[in-house]
Order: C-alpha cells, then sequence, then structure tokens
C-alpha cells in the first residue's frame, strides 16, 4: 500500500514539474510556440538620429563680382537672401540666417577697406594697405571650412545700441599668420545659449570662398 503511495506521488510531480517547464518555454497546449513580444520602434532621438536636414546656399558674391561663395545651413534656420544682390552700386550684399533672436550674417559693402585682427598669439602685427588694427584679447575659437580658417573670440562684444552680444569673425590671409575681418558675424540676445552659437559656428564650416 505505502510503496503504491509513493507511485502516485512521484507521477503527480513529474506531471506538474513538466507542467511548469512547457509553460516557461513558451509552448501553449495547442503545441505551438508562443509569439515573442516585438519591440517598439525607437524615436529619432533614442537613436540620435536628429530629423534635421541641412541645404546648400550659393550665390555670386555682387553684380560686379560673379565669384560664387556657398554655405550649408540647418532647415530649423530661416534665410534672407533678398538684398544679396542690391541694384544700386553703393548698397553692399546682404545675405542672413535667423533663429529666434540669433543671427548668422554675411555683409559684403561696395567698398572695403579691411581690418586686421590681432589674436593674444599674434599681438601688434604690423598693418597692410592702410588696414585697421583690432584686438582680440582673451581666449578664441578656431574654425576651419575646406577653403578656410576662421577665428573667433569666446566672449562676444556687447553692442549697445542695439543691445546685442555680437562676434566678429577673422580669417586667416593665404601664405601668412594674419587674420583679418571676415564678412561674416553672429549676433545673440543677451542671455544667449552657447549652443545656438555652435550651431553657427558649425555653419562656418560648410562655408567655401568666403570673404
Amino acid at each position: 500500500m505505502k510503496s503504491a503511495a509513493i507511485v502516485l506521488l512521484i507521477i503527480i510531480i513529474l506531471a506538474f514539474g513538466g507542467y511548469i517547464l512547457i509553460n516557461k518555454s513558451g509552448v501553449d497546449d495547442s503545441g505551438d510556440t508562443a509569439p515573442m513580444p516585438v519591440p517598439e520602434a525607437m524615436t529619432p532621438s533614442e537613436t540620435g538620429n536628429d530629423a534635421v536636414t541641412w541645404k546648400t546656399y550659393s550665390k555670386p558674391k555682387s553684380r560686379f563680382d560673379d565669384t560664387i561663395y556657398s554655405f550649408k545651413y540647418p532647415s530649423t534656420w530661416v534665410l534672407d537672401d533678398s538684398k544679396a544682390i542690391p541694384t544700386d552700386e553703393y548698397v553692399g550684399s546682404l545675405v542672413s540666417l535667423t533663429k529666434k533672436d540669433y543671427e548668422f550674417g554675411i555683409y559684403i559693402p561696395s567698398a572695403y577697406g579691411g581690418t586686421i585682427c590681432e589674436f593674444k598669439d599674434n599681438p601688434n602685427l604690423p598693418t597692410v594697405g592702410g588696414m585697421s588694427p583690432m584686438k582680440f584679447p582673451g581666449d578664441y575659437v578656431e574654425i576651419i571650412s575646406p577653403s578656410d580658417t576662421f577665428r573667433r573670440s569666446v566672449t562676444p562684444h556687447f553692442v549697445e545700441e542695439k543691445n546685442t552680444n555680437t562676434w566678429f569673425i577673422c580669417k586667416k590671409e593665404k601664405n601668412s599668420n594674419s587674420f583679418v575681418r571676415a564678412l561674416v558675424g553672429y549676433q545673440a540676445p543677451i542671455n544667449f545659449d552657447y549652443k545656438i552659437i555652435l550651431e553657427m559656428d558649425e555653419i562656418l564650416k560648410t562655408s567655401v570662398g568666403l570673404l
């Protein structure tokens, strides 16, 4: 009698263990494999792929100079080139990119004397061709594009009349260690976001043929 009870107990234990094993293995009562959960699609921010496209802009420098300059910019910036080629020979060319209260501007005047930039590693450079000096004390950022090397100061210049911060951009002269004022500049509000200043640096990196 005891041996029959023990055999019955063993059969029950084996049957219960088999049931648990089948459920853990993902097999249902019909013998089909249970479907695995499908992972949800990742969003662009999770994959690190920002859905921002870049556009290309190119234009002659003026109606008297058909030399082409170009740059690329994110679609989150607004381009205004309505004054890119003025009809009046005494009016300069203006192309701007704006994002909120920030501006990346390219201004090519009808006449330009030039300004030599004095950074901390090249102070008191001799002026060339009547260029006036402009000092950039403190640290600077160097930006390299396919055609040029640019510099700007880390700290902006505050323009009180416009109540804005301005970064003047300087460009390295060919076959020289001198930098001269480029016809490019950044503007930002008083309480600016430095990330947007870095965005303008990225735009400048794509430029080709800027003065």
